[in-house]
C-alpha cells in the first residue's frame, strides 16, 4: 500500500519549465522521490522546493574521480558507486579555511569546482584544481591534519565523513578487506620510497 503526495509550486510568469514531483511510500521500503518533467508555462523552477530536491537528485560523488584515488583503487566500479553515493556536496567561500593543519580529521573531499590552496607552516606549496583530492587517510584513523586547505576562489566539493564511511565498511567486509590490502601495500610503498631517499642521503655524505 503506498500513498502519493503531490508539491505545489509558486507560479511566476516568464518560465518555460515545469517539475512535477510525487513522493511514494509504501509500507515495506524507504520513501521514494520521483520526479518528471514536461514544459510548462508559467512556473518558476528556481522556487526552494526545487533547489532543495535538486539537492538530494545530485547528491554522489563523480565514480571516476574516486577510481583515481589509490584508497579506492582495488575496488570494483559497483563498490566506488556505493561509496560515491555517501558524498554530499559542500560549498566553501573564497578564502575560507576548508581543514586546518594539525586539527583533527574526519572528512574526505573531492573538488568539483573551483581551486584550493595546500599550505604547510603557513608557506604555500601547491594549488588543487577540479578532480584534485585530499583527505582520504581521514576515512580510516581520524589522524591530524597534515597541511591546512583553503579556497582560493568559490569552492564547491563532494564530502564523505568518518562517520558516514566507517558503518558501510562496517556492513561490507569485502570492501573492508580491499581498502585493508591497499592500506598495506602503500606503506609498503612509503618505505620503500624512505629507504631509497636515505640511501640517496648517504650517497650524498660521502
Amino acid at each position: 500500500m503506498s500513498s502519493d503526495y503531490a508539491v505545489g509550486v509558486v507560479k511566476r510568469p516568464g518560465a518555460r519549465q515545469c517539475f512535477n514531483f510525487r513522493y511514494t511510500s509504501a509500507a515495506r521500503s524507504a520513501p521514494v522521490l520521483t520526479l518528471r518533467r514536461f514544459l510548462y508555462d508559467g512556473v518558476d523552477s528556481s522556487t526552494s522546493i526545487f533547489r532543495h530536491v535538486g539537492s538530494i537528485l545530485m547528491r554522489g560523488a563523480p565514480v571516476e574521480a574516486l577510481q583515481r584515488v589509490p584508497l579506492f583503487a582495488d575496488l570494483s566500479k559497483r563498490e566506488v558507486q556505493k561509496i560515491a553515493r555517501l558524498f554530499k556536496k559542500r560549498r566553501f567561500s573564497k578564502g575560507e579555511t576548508v581543514v586546518k593543519e594539525g586539527s583533527g580529521g574526519a572528512a574526505f573531499f573531492v573538488i568539483e569546482s573551483g581551486e584550493a590552496a595546500v599550505l604547510i607552516g603557513g608557506k604555500e606549496r601547491t594549488i588543487l584544481k577540479p578532480g584534485d583530492y585530499f583527505g582520504e587517510i581521514a576515512l580510516i584513523d581520524e589522524g591530524t591534519r597534515m597541511a591546512t586547505i583553503t579556497a582560493s576562489s568559490e569552492l564547491v566539493c563532494y564530502g564523505l565523513t568518518y562517520w558516514d564511511f566507517r558503518p558501510f565498511v562496517e556492513k561490507n567486509g569485502v570492501v573492508g578487506w580491499k581498502l585493508l590490502q591497499r592500506m598495506a601495500t602503500l606503506l609498503r610503498v612509503t618505505r620503500e620510497e624512505a629507504h631509497e631517499l636515505q640511501d640517496a642521503l648517504a650517497i650524498l655524505r660521502h
